[in-house]
Formats: C-alpha cells, structure tokens, sequence
C-alpha cells in the first residue's frame, strides 16, 4: 500500500453511506481507510475518498484551468446565495487564512491596476475627458466634493441633485435672475472656508457675474447690496 500523505485523521461520528444518502448528506464516514490510508471522510454521491477526490479534483484543475474556472463563475452564478454562504462559512472557519488571502488579492490586484494604468495612461486620461465632457454636472459634483474634503467640510452631493436644483429654480440665477441654463456656478451659500457643508441644502446656483461678486461675501449682505432685500 502506499505512504498516506500527511493530513489529520477524521475523527467524527460514524456514518454509513446509506444513512447519509437517507439524510442527504454530501459526506460520510466508516473509520475505514481508503487505499491510500486516509482515513476521512467519503463522499456520498461515489464512494471516493474526499482527499483523493480533492487531489483529483486539483490535478483536472490544473490541466485545464481555463475551462474550470469558467465552470466554477458559471456554478457561483446561478448559486449565488450557496457560494456566499460557503465563502461565509471558510471566513468563519478560518478568518486568519481568509485575511490573508485578502491581503494577497489587494497586492496582486493593486499591482495589476497600477500596471494597467501606466502601459494605458494616454488612453484612460483620453477617457476620462471625454467622460467629463458627457458628464459636466457629475464630473463637477465629483470635483466640488473632493475641494470639501480637503476642506474638512461635511457633506456631499450628487449631479442630479444640482439638475434638480437647477429646475427648482427654474433656470434662473438666485440673485439676478438672468438665465443659467447653458452656464451656471454651484456656489456654497456659506463657504466651506467659513464652516458651510457640501451637502446641497447649502448651495445654490448663480451666474458666473454674480457668484465672483459675492466671492465670501454673506449670502444675506451680498443680496441686500444687490437690492435683493431691504
């Protein structure tokens, strides 16, 4: 017989194939060695011993990689809520080996984004112009959000908000009325220098005139010097 390869011996209850097929089990155990000498659990569906069936398993895999790895996207596809479950289980079962494969995918996929980048950096900057120039008002709410966050300031909003906020005021700047539908400033209410938040109930949208006038200006004083109030 040949040397059993290291492992540890199973010692759970036994149970025969019969009372694991009546139970629906996926596994079962006799305490009888497999003819390597692994003495582990079987499983139900062939008889076979489970290590000599992973190292099986693991040999096919190798062989065709391509192929078993596009089965087992397929599987986790159309069991989604089971491969959670199990990816859940292996977690919990051995969170070190789990944090330490996450810390070897962030590496090697870290690695692979800053590759990418590099060899295609006049194409992803080619991109990302032509993305602002389709996407003004996201792309300047995504800059608007990252001056409040050097800032320190609270708060965050969204493209479809300022649009929103743009019909709100039907068109029209907040302080001269002229129309803003082709050119508008987002301009922060109380500016994030003098404490005012990002959120986009402290915004609001005026001429490009009226928004370097008012510069830090209180809205209240920049709107009685404009005649806005008495």
């Amino acid at each position: 017989m040949a040397k059993a390869a290291e492992y540890l011996p199973y010692s759970g209850p036994l149970v025969t194939r019969d009372e694991a097929r009546a139970a629906g089990l996926p596994r079962y155990f006799t305490g009888e060695p497999c003819k390597l000498g692994h003495i582990v659990e079987r499983v139900t569906a062939n008889g076979a011993c489970r290590l000599c069936s992973n190292k099986r398993s693991a040999i096919a895999h190798k062989a065709n990689r391509e192929k078993s790895n596009a089965a087992g996207r397929a599987w986790r596809q159309r069991n989604k809520a089971k491969a959670a479950a199990q990816a859940l289980a292996r977690r919990l079962k051995d969170p070190e080996r789990a944090r330490q494969r996450s810390l070897r995918w962030s590496r090697k996929n870290g690695e692979y984004r800053r590759a990418y980048n590099a060899a295609n950096a006049d194409a992803i900057k080619a991109r990302v112009r032509q993305w602002a120039i389709d996407n003004p008002e996201r792309y300047r709410a995504l800059q608007r959000n990252r001056r409040a966050r050097l800032a320190s300031a609270e708060g965050y909003h969204t493209g479809a908000e300022i649009k929103a906020l743009l019909t709100k005021q039907k068109g029209c700047c907040v302080y001269c009325s002229t129309s803003i539908a082709k050119k508008f400033h987002a301009d922060h209410i109380v500016p994030l220098v003098d404490g005012g938040s990002n959120w986009i109930s402290n915004i609001q949208l005026t001429c490009p005139t009226c928004n370097m006038q008012k510069n830090r200006a209180d809205p209240i004083a920049f709107a009685i010097r404009l005649g806005r109030l008495l």
